[in-house]
């Protein structure tokens, strides 16, 4: 039913003489399959309110897992990140991808590349590295980077 919303409500737009360069919606299958390759022509963006909300849930999910309790206190800060990353890319894609990477390293107390000032508070720290790392850090990164948010 939203695919066929869709059509019906560009045919119309289009129909009145409208020239559609960008359109943004959720991230549903049906959806992204049709502007792929139906709407090249077109710019297709995710509502960042949808994504954020993904993100938290799977986060929310991923916490309760066996000794991943240390993600839940990341989770309102991971959706804060989206929407800044959001905000302050100006449609840069690589740069969006860069700074949401970013977000793995920042829970895990490594600020290299962080636009912020060096953090003094105590966090619950990820614990990562290959051999060493903290399942839930593991379980987090799976989050953030999923192919499935792009």
């Amino acid at each position: 039913m939203e695919l066929e919303g869709l059509k019906r409500g560009l045919k119309h737009l289009e129909d009145a003489g409208l020239h559609i360069e960008n359109i943004v919606t959720d991230r549903h299958g049906m959806i992204k399959k049709y502007m792929r390759e139906d709407h090249q022509d077109k710019n297709h963006f995710f509502d960042v309110w949808h994504v954020a909300k993904g993100i938290s849930k799977k986060l929310e999910t991923a916490s309760k897992k066996r000794d991943c309790g240390n993600i839940r206190p990341w989770i309102k800060s991971s959706v804060n990140h989206c929407y800044w990353v959001a905000a302050s890319c100006g449609g840069d894609s690589e740069l969006n991808v860069q700074k949401w990477s970013s977000l793995v390293q920042h829970v895990s107390n490594t600020h290299e590349h962080c636009e912020h000032e060096l953090l003094n508070e105590e966090s619950l720290w990820l614990k990562e590295g290959i051999f060493f790392g903290s399942r839930a850090h593991k379980l987090f990164r799976e989050v953030v980077e999923s192919r499935y948010l792009t």
